[in-house]
């Protein structure tokens, strides 16, 4: 038997009703306890739980013969009321009931079980897709020190690959030698380093030591898979392009202007390059406060064109694709002055192969944490990651018309789409999965 201790609020107690004895507890619980049910699945004794704190709701579920928490659910917005187990074509789902107004089936086959190792994590403000041994995997950074690398349909974890230091700022997928590798930039208060991980062997193939390294992205130079990386030393922000195949540093530039907030690879006009927004943010008076777009050739080390975009010192950027064109999208946040604490995010979208702003569209009220490509049904778009409102939103790329809201209990901090599923980077550290079906 489990119960909820009259002792110490919201904790459950397991009994054994035969001798009266004492069992064990179960923790591990998020919020206030609203509703305990004992439940059979499969044969599987369970102990359920529903949760709610900050208009948010979760499904907490243990083996009450081990003590072990065997899954936790999250996706409602309200606490969670009433829990059942039914039956469905042969299969045994958990429904649960909640303040939100909605009604969830849960099929325990489909929702991963937690990972035995369970360490506090941050924000997820790194993804990136990746190859998996059975589809599509992708790779976060929720996890101080580390990053994990799940199958995306399943949740299964594939990889837990130890970061050379604490915080990991950036990632990205690149080809070595026929394998599929991922890019991990990381860094603490006195070092920073890159590194390349091979998921076939599951090893580290390439290191590289580098002060203050910030963000990275692949590129093809030559014909060969290159990595170029932003960086911060000194009151000098850099860009540098790295040839993993010699293991050096093959161009760099640099300004003592600004803080390199994003890199994006492009195609102008059959040309690689890679765009780079530099924060700036008007410490005196007559100073520029937003972003300023820079196009780096890799091949020269020459920066090119630039334009600046208002109120953008932290914004993201994104390449996308409309009408077989590339455009660059860029995010912004304004505000109304001291009362407006919330402000509006929006995009600016350019043309880079001239700098014209061709498209401007309000995306959420409040922060927007990122914005990526994704195609829905066909339809190229733009992914919105809405950290205040806690909403993911999809744009079309050729008139950013809003095409889908997707509601997000917890705050977004990045996106990603891996083939018919988008993934979310949340701020506890979690990532969600949400398939899209037609």
């Amino acid at each position: 038997m489990a119960d909820e201790s009259v002792q110490d609020d919201d904790v459950i107690t397991v009994w054994d009703c035969s001798t009266g004895r004492f069992v064990r507890e179960l923790d591990g619980g998020q919020g206030s306890l609203y509703d305990l049910v004992g439940l059979c699945v499969r044969g599987r004794p369970l102990v359920v739980a529903g949760y709610g704190e900050e208009e948010s709701g979760t499904i907490m579920l243990w083996d009450p013969v081990t003590g072990r928490r065997t899954h936790q659910l999250e996706g409602h917005d309200g606490y969670v009321c009433a829990l059942s187990a039914i039956e469905s074509g042969g299969e045994t789902l958990i429904a649960s009931a909640s303040e939100d107004c909605t009604v969830r089936l849960w099929d325990l086959d489909s929702c991963a079980e937690p990972d035995v190792k369970d360490e506090s994590g941050t924000w997820a403000g790194a993804l990136s897709v990746l190859e998996g041994p059975d589809g599509a995997a992708v790779a976060g950074s929720g996890t101080a020190g580390e990053v994990l690398v799940r199958d995306v349909a399943s949740g299964r974890l594939i990889d837990r690959i130890s970061s050379h230091h604490a915080s990991v700022t950036s990632l990205c997928a690149i080809k070595l030698g026929g394998h599929e590798c991922l890019a991990i930039a990381s860094r603490d208060q006195k070092e920073a380093s890159l590194q390349i991980w091979d998921l076939v062997t599951g090893s580290a193939v390439r290191s590289l030591g580098t002060p203050g390294v910030v963000e990275v992205c692949a590129v093809e130079v030559g014909g060969k898979p290159c990595l170029v990386f932003s960086s911060y030393e000194e009151g000098t922000s850099r860009v540098s392009l790295w040839d993993p195949s010699v293991d050096q540093i093959t161009r760099s530039a640099g300004s003592e202007e600004g803080l390199i907030r994003g890199l994006c690879a492009l195609d102008v006009g059959g040309r690689s390059v890679v765009a780079v927004l530099t924060g700036h943010f008007g410490v005196w008076p007559e100073d520029f406060k937003g972003g300023v777009v820079s196009l780096w050739d890799p091949v020269s080390g020459e920066m090119d064109d630039c334009f600046e975009v208002p109120d953008a010192p932290f914004g993201s950027l994104c390449a996308l694709n409309a009408n077989d064109r590339t455009f660059l999208a860029v995010t912004r946040h304004q505000t109304d002055g001291e009362e407006d604490s919330v402000g509006n995010g929006s995009v600016w979208v350019f043309d880079p192969a001239d700098g014209h702003r061709v498209g401007v569209q309000d995306l959420h009220s409040g922060w927007v944490n990122a914005v990526g490509p994704v195609v829905l049904f066909a339809t190229p778009g733009m992914a919105s990651a809405g950290q205040t409102e806690r909403t993911v939103r999809l744009w079309a790329a050729d008139n950013l018309r809003q095409m889908m809201e997707i509601p997000v209990r917890r705050e977004v901090f990045s996106v990603a789409q891996a083939g018919e599923h988008l993934v979310f980077g949340l701020d506890n550290g979690g990532l969600m999965a949400v398939r899209l079906v037609q």
